[in-house]
């Protein structure tokens, strides 16, 4: 159980993604490695907050580090294959200005 509490974060990490890639469409090109860096400490936030407050509760805290992490590789594989179907839109980005 503990071991899906932190696979469970997923569940936030992608729609944060998607959060970041709208902003990347309305931010000026030279704001995209800001909107990069807000999606790392976004990520890095999410899964802080998912670790502390589940030691209140979690029974073995190597499953539940085990769950976060699986729940970034996941997130991780979801980014690339996102970023390669939608590559002409980057490309746009990039080039919009």
């Amino acid at each position: 159980m503990d071991f899906l509490i932190g696979l469970s974060s997923i569940l936030l990490l992608v729609p944060f993604f998607i959060l970041v890639v709208y902003l990347m469409r309305m931010l000026p090109r030279e704001f995209s490695l800001g909107a990069i860096v807000l999606m790392f400490l976004g990520d890095g936030v999410i899964s802080a907050m998912f670790y502390y407050i589940g030691l209140d509760f979690i029974e073995s805290v190597k499953y539940l580090k085990l769950g976060i992490t699986c729940s970034f590789i996941l997130a991780t594989i979801f980014k690339v294959v996102y970023m390669i179907l939608n590559q002409n839109k980057f490309v746009s980005i990039l080039e919009k200005q």
